[in-house]
């Protein structure tokens, strides 16, 4: 589930053209470390990585400040903890001043390397395009392991294993941040949807097939929502529950 973080903030530094009223997607989702006390409120927020434009910090702080999760527990008892949100940035120009907002995208683990996978040369030349749904743990020192895919949609749901090998070779590289429950990190187990399309263009996933040799049993990947901006990594058991984002 998706939740708009509704608020927004006006910026003076020069940013890209954007149409009046209409809100733009600017760049790649960012990712926010955020430390929750015993009760499930957010006490501190800080951008992770490169995206640390003053402005966005603020807005992230502001956002997520009136944030609620139900807290996490250790032997049955509340504890302090840390997670990371993924958050979409957009952008809009009204009355000649530029506004952002955030919307809320997951959160969990937090992504500091991906590495993207490699399009298989084959698929490219029989022009098949594929969604692979990949389950994986990020251990306490924020690796990926036990590394697999749970479903695959192919077109004309062609063989699949070309794709499901560059998936999994590229997942092994990724590092994260492990979530903290009680200042120690804990395993969280992850689902990512990987798209893979030709061109510019924008895959239907509707035209798409289940493959032929996806995994038998495989989850209704229905239920993992992939994102205009990149495919977002959903965390499966964190022990964190957001409840509400209404600022």
């Amino acid at each position: 589930m998706k939740f708009a973080v509704l608020v927004v903030l006006a910026v003076l530094f020069a940013a890209p053209s954007i149409a009046e009223q209409a809100w733009k997607p600017l760049g790649q989702p960012i990712t926010a470390a955020l430390d929750v006390d015993a009760q499930g409120h957010v006490t501190h927020t800080q951008l992770v990585g490169n995206n640390t434009v003053p402005a966005l910090q603020t807005l992230a702080a502001q956002s997520t400040r009136n944030w609620k999760f139900v807290p996490a527990t250790v032997d049955g008892k509340v504890a302090p903890s840390r997670t990371y949100a993924s958050l979409a940035a957009e952008g809009r120009e009204v009355n000649g001043s530029e506004q952002l907002r955030l919307h809320y995208l997951s959160h969990g683990p937090g992504r500091t390397f991906m590495q993207m996978p490699a399009y298989p040369s084959e698929m490219v030349r029989q022009d098949i395009e594929a969604v692979v749904t990949v389950d994986a743990s990020v251990d306490a020192n924020g690796a990926l392991s036990d590394v697999h895919i749970v479903n695959a949609k192919t077109t004309h749901a062609a063989k699949g294993e070309l794709f499901y090998r560059a998936v999994t070779d590229a997942f092994k590289k990724d590092r994260y941040l492990p979530e903290l429950v009680d200042g120690r990190p804990v395993t969280t187990h992850i689902r990512t949807p990987v798209t893979f399309c030709l061109g510019d263009k924008t895959c239907n996933v509707r035209h798409l097939d289940h493959a032929m040799d996806a995994p038998h049993g495989a989850v209704d990947d229905t239920k993992s929502e992939t994102s205009s901006f990149a495919d977002i990594p959903v965390a499966l058991d964190s022990p964190l529950k957001l409840i509400s984002t209404q600022p």
